[in-house]
């Protein structure tokens, strides 16, 4: 199987590639298979025109593909005309068959196994037109069938005309629009992305414009990968960002690129490399006055002292974020503004002052009713949710909930849904019902399942191994704890792992190492050992 594919001509003008693919189509009558590379969908159509005027003396058959597909046979058989069989098949849109699974897609193996029919069945030029990432898959997917092609003939890129239309299609593609994204939607996003990422990087003229787009897209990709908790990829992308970032002189991108290295960093429990980061992009958004990513950035920081019990020390960095953010007069930002008031009341509660913490949360909810921020505004009722059950006026509690649940489902926020759903859990384990909490957890780990949301899946099967545990099932509230350390484990999730070893300790294990031990026995067919302790 080749590694990668071999290109048989050399970059030259577009006329002269039309040239060759007139004299593929106009050289016999029996089957031929060539491939045109094209990664602009408008030039695309620009050259399609330009190629069927060369040909129009000829039967040509044009099958543009909607949607993926898993026999191109089947997609030419039926408008083959025997008595008027055409000189050439043109096929666009193989794409939509290959963004899902790359290389292992079904229509390749198809394409391989039926390359021998094809032959038999189609007398004319085969000329299949994919962008650049396609032709990788296909040469990969598909060797045998590759290997018949007379021809790989590819149209340079009319940078230019990229350039505008990729600059005007990312326009409102921001952190907010981003993030609001479906689990599944991030995934197709990320492929559109990475399509558009090597075409930029592929065109012949790399200038400073061309650099400064190769930024963004990544920058985006190192967003979305972060979303979806594969911080690895996340911060591969945003390592070569900070790269170019630095190279290009952009001095606003290098900070907010710091900003997210660190958050990972801080999700790793890296708190000092955090600190360092964000203390680093501070220095640059204070140099280049960029005071809505400067209170951004001290909203970030706020969280080492926060988690370290420094409660003083966040709250000096949340006031004066909040002022930046008041300063600046724009509503724009003034979700950053809700996000601070939220943090802030997170700070007073954990000092025990509840008061002070509603009075913050219901300030941040005044600003997310008035500006629209939905998503803004469920987190806020969970967190108001949260001081009512530990009042235990249940009752209001459960009502919050309901309010975020019905956000969340309005806006298609499946992974914050999960949360409330688990929280909605917690409320009635609370009050000793164990049975609806549990059901409220299924629900809960069908939506992070389904959407793979491998960081919300780990409190959630930590809490129904409690609520077995507590139903003296412990047998099984073991399956659901180990199964949250595997996910852990894979996932470099340090606060579940912290959790998952205290609660060894309690059960008389040896810190994480009991599940390893619990690991290795579940997956030789044994059952779980446990050691009669109380578990709070």
């Amino acid at each position: 199987m080749p590694s990668k594919r071999q290109r048989q001509t050399k970059k030259i003008d577009n006329d002269s590639i039309l040239d060759q693919i007139e004299r593929v189509v106009r050289w016999g009558d029996e089957f031929r298979l060539a491939f045109v590379k094209s990664n602009h969908l408008a030039q695309r159509e620009t050259l399609r025109h330009s190629l069927l005027d060369r040909l129009h003396d000829q039967r040509v058959l044009e099958i543009s593909l909607e949607k993926p597909i898993v026999s191109l046979l089947d997609e030419i058989r039926p408008l083959w005309n025997l008595k008027q069989p055409p000189v050439a098949v043109c096929v666009y849109g193989l794409e939509h068959s290959l963004r899902e699974q790359g290389q292992n897609s079904p229509v390749l193996g198809r394409l391989n196994h039926e390359r021998e029919l094809l032959r038999q069945s189609i007398s004319a030029a085969l000329l299949i037109w994919l962008s650049d990432f396609a032709l990788d898959y296909v040469a990969r997917g598909a060797p045998d069938f590759w290997a018949w092609r007379s021809g790989v003939y590819e149209f340079r890129t009319d940078s230019v005309l990229w350039q505008t239309e990729t600059i005007t299609a990312f326009v409102d593609h921001d952190a907010v629009s981003l993030g609001s994204l479906s689990w599944e939607d991030k995934h197709k996003e990320i492929s559109r992305l990475e399509e558009s990422l090597r075409t930029s990087q592929a065109l012949a003229r790399q200038d400073k414009q061309v650099k400064k787009t190769n930024c963004r897209l990544l920058y985006q990709l190192g967003f979305l990968y972060a979303s979806l908790n594969k911080q690895g990829e996340a911060l591969n992308h945003y390592q070569k960002v900070l790269k170019l970032a630095r190279a290009l002189g952009d001095r606003a991108r290098e900070a907010a690129t710091l900003n997210d290295i660190a958050l990972i960093d801080y999700a790793c429990q890296d708190y000092e490399r955090a600190c360092q980061h964000w203390k680093e992009a501070l220095t640059i958004q204070e140099r280049i006055r960029d005071q809505a990513e400067e209170a951004r950035t001290l909203n970030n920081i706020a969280t080492i002292p926060y988690v370290r019990g420094e409660y003083a020390k966040a709250q000096k960095y949340l006031e004066k974020a909040l002022a930046i953010y008041r300063n600046i007069r724009n509503t724009k930002y003034q979700i950053g503004q809700g996000t601070t008031l939220n943090n802030l009341s997170q700070v007073y509660r954990a000092r025990g002052d509840d008061e002070s913490a509603l009075r913050y949360l219901k300030d941040a909810l005044t600003i997310q009713q008035a500006i629209g921020d939905q998503a803004g505004k469920s987190t806020t009722l969970n967190n108001l949710s949260a001081i009512y059950q530990a009042r235990g006026d249940y009752d209001t509690a459960r009502r919050y909930l309901e309010e975020s649940l019905a956000i969340q489902r309005a806006i298609s926020d499946q992974a914050g849904e999960g949360t409330t759903l688990r929280n909605f859990s917690q409320l009635y384990q609370a009050r000793g019902d164990y049975d609806t909490a549990r059901c409220y957890l299924e629900e809960s780990l069908a939506i992070q399942r389904a959407i793979g949301d491998q960081a919300g899946l780990c409190p959630t099967l930590f809490n129904m191994g409690h609520i077995y545990w507590q139903k003296d099932e412990h047998q099984q509230a073991l399956v659901y704890w180990i199964e949250a350390y595997q996910i852990a484990k894979e996932n470099g999730l340090s606060e579940a792992l912290i959790n998952l070893e205290k609660l060894a300790k309690k059960l008389g294990g040896n810190g994480l190492e009991y599940w390893e031990q619990q690991l290795a026995r579940s997956t030789t067919n044994t059952q779980p050992q446990t050691k009669q302790r109380q578990v709070g």
